[in-house]
């Protein structure tokens, strides 16, 4: 029989709280215990549930787990899966006691690659230990997808010396890419080829693919749509006429042949020619390594509800690269629908109580207008709601209003626990997305807010909404 091994006797605590763990990212060696604790008895039922550990579900219980393996364990409540996780990184057992980290893999990608020819790989390697590293190699891969793995295409190799404690290594590999390689869109990646605390980390990718012309394409054209842009500072009516401005260049290897863009607008960012066609501008042939820059001049329908929309573009011709023949205007328009008013500046008359009427009874705003230190204005507004788990939240949404209309920020919180456990030092402050708040008249106001790429993953949608007042300001509310 062998010696035992001694393994680390330590107990990590995590409170389980309203929709949250804390904390909710840990670092432990192998052997250690962790003990969540879910003081809340008569509140909202949780759980703790990782691979091959969990609790029950309950409103009050005491859970723990001694993790005996090396690695990165997570874990969630499948209650609230969308806004409680956790993340335990366990140091320690098979590996060595440094912990080597990929952080950067990044190429150039503003060109077209040949098959079989150079490209050069900048790589940033970090030792995020307090030992230093033996030395290591590094793999590089070329994949069809961003899953980068060792059965992916090993471009090559490079072998790299020890790494400091808490230093980096950053330098730049030259591969060739094959010879035998079709024409399309390839990701490029890196695995550390060592054994060390935590090889969850070990490998990177370039998270922009790279264009490879194929050994067989010869010099065909490659027309790519470079840039969509609209004004977006504005409120369109719809059936407005709008000027969209776009940039298209030959990144191929032949001059290109006539070619049409039909332009569209979409209720998402997601340009298909499924979408609304606002009308298409003819282009003549363009040659290697040129542009073409040109505004088209079109008109939004005049059946368009009022919302935010997105304006976008596809390259009509067929090329060597059909994936980057489609682009949009990243940041949405605000239009207003026929019927719509829109005759009134926001000011400080609309401050006060509003919500939208009984479709959605129980959400409400409170909105201040008011002037700022400047002389101008900015709007303040609170928005009460409830999460995609049907627990209440508060929206925060800031910004200054120019041309009578405000473009906010919008915010969300959490954190401080409720009476003789609130901290501050606990407040955790995110950006929710963004939202646009414009003033029909002195008792109406449209709101329209949308979340960012994080929360729209958690399954938070758009919100447009024709607010009503609830309550009659003291103040004053002129018309321009």
């Amino acid at each position: 029989m062998g010696p035992a091994i001694a393994m680390a006797q330590t107990t990590h605590d995590v409170s389980v709280g309203n929709n949250f763990f804390s904390p909710a990212n840990i670092t432990i060696q192998v052997g250690d215990t962790v003990r969540w604790t879910n003081p809340q008895d008569g509140g909202p039922q949780h759980d703790v549930t990782g691979d091959g550990f969990g609790s029950d579900t309950a409103e009050s219980f005491v859970f723990s787990h001694t993790f005996t393996q090396a690695g990165i364990e997570t874990y969630l409540c499948t209650v609230h899966p969308a806004t409680m996780t956790g993340v335990i990184n366990v140091q320690g057992g098979g590996g060595g006691n440094f912990d080597l980290r990929l952080d950067d893999i990044s190429v150039d990608n503003d060109i077209t690659y040949q098959a079989g020819g150079s490209i050069a790989i900048e790589t940033d390697v970090e030792n995020e230990s307090s030992t230093g590293s033996s030395a290591y190699s590094v793999d590089y891969y070329l994949s069809t997808d961003s899953q980068i793995t060792a059965s992916d295409t090993l471009l090559g190799s490079t072998n790299r010396p020890a790494v400091e404690q808490d230093e980096d290594d950053e330098f730049t590999v030259n591969m060739s890419l094959p010879g035998n390689l079709a024409s399309g869109s390839y990701f490029i990646g890196g695995i550390i080829d060592i054994n060390d605390a935590n090889n969850a980390n070990n490998s990177n990718f370039e998270d922009e693919a790279i264009i490879v012309q194929g050994s067989g394409g010869g010099g065909t054209a490659d027309l790519s749509l470079n840039e969509i842009s609209v004004n977006n500072n504005i409120t369109y009516q719809a059936g407005d006429p709008i000027v969209i401005s776009a940039e298209v260049n030959n990144i191929g290897g032949s001059g290109s042949s006539v070619y049409t863009v039909n332009f569209y607008v979409s209720v998402d960012a997601q340009i298909t020619s499924g979408d609304t066609l606002l009308g298409s501008s003819s282009r003549s042939g363009l040659g290697v390594g040129n542009s073409d820059n040109f505004a088209a001049n079109v008109n939004l329908p005049g059946t368009l509800a009022t919302g935010s929309y997105f304006i976008g573009g596809i390259i009509n011709i067929n090329d060597a690269n059909n994936a980057n023949n489609t682009n949009f205007e990243d940041e949405a328009i605000l239009v207003q629908g026929n019927g719509g008013g829109g005759n009134s500046m926001l000011n400080p008359g609309h401050s006060g109580n509003w919500w939208s009427g009984a479709s959605r009874n129980g959400e409400g705003l409170q909105i201040e207008v008011s002037a700022n230190a400047t002389g101008g204005r900015v709007l303040v507004a609170t928005m009460y709601s409830y999460d995609t788990q049907g627990q209440s939240i508060f929206l925060l949404a800031v910004g200054e209003v120019l041309n009578g209309e405000s473009t906010v920020d919008v915010f969300i919180f959490e954190g401080p626990m409720w009476g003789s456990d609130f901290d501050p030092a606990d407040l955790v402050e995110s950006q929710w997305g963004t939202g646009r708040f414009t003033a029909d008249s002195c008792d109406a106001v449209s709101m329209v807010l949308t979340p960012n790429a994080t929360f729209a993953g958690m399954g938070y949608t758009p919100i447009t909404s024709d607010l009503v007042r609830l309550t009659t300001s003291a103040i004053p509310c002129p018309l321009p």
